[in-house]
């Protein structure tokens, strides 16, 4: 009678150990996946104590990423209108994302507004890389030339300019 009580009662234990272990490691395999940058969270299941409240807050924080995630992903578009919604006073990340995107937006628009300046002046005003590949050229200077600006990009500006500095000392 000793041996089957301690037989049945090692069983139980063990199947208890297993519905708190199993919903533990879940949750830490979970986390890896997070701390890879894999978002994909699903419900674990597991008993209705502690365990549960840790998987809900741990779906918490997965969405919390999601949200910052998508908000990047806009602005690397250029989509500078979404923004992340701070959590608490705390939310250091999401207040340095929605700053980051302010940021960015208003230096998009600076050199928007450059760009602009540059493209009013009506004589040819470009730009070149150390191996003379054209890199910004102005609307006056592509109408100079007869092409449109973004054609020319990337170009040799000797092969586009074709002035009498080209390819002679008083270019470089």
């Amino acid at each position: 009678l000793l041996l089957a009580t301690m037989v049945i009662a090692s069983v139980l234990a063990f199947m208890a150990a297993k519905r708190i272990t199993l919903p533990v490691k879940r949750l830490s395999d979970l986390a890896g996946r997070v701390a890879a940058g894999i978002l994909d969270h699903e419900a674990i299941p597991g008993p209705n104590n502690e365990i549960e409240h840790m998987n809900k807050s741990f779906g918490q924080v997965v969405d919390s990423f999601k949200s910052v995630a998508d908000v990047c992903e806009a602005t690397a578009r250029g989509d500078f209108s979404k923004s992340v919604t701070v959590r608490s006073d705390g939310d250091v990340l999401g207040r340095s994302v929605n700053t980051m995107g302010q940021r960015l937006k208003a230096a998009h628009e600076d050199a928007a507004r450059k760009i602009s300046y540059l493209n009013n002046i009506p004589a040819l005003v470009h730009a070149i890389d150390k191996d003379f590949n054209l890199l910004f050229i102005n609307d006056a200077g592509a109408k100079m030339i007869d092409k449109d600006a973004a054609e020319y990009i990337g170009k040799k500006c000797y092969e586009l300019l074709n002035t009498g500095h080209c390819n002679t000392r008083a270019c470089q």
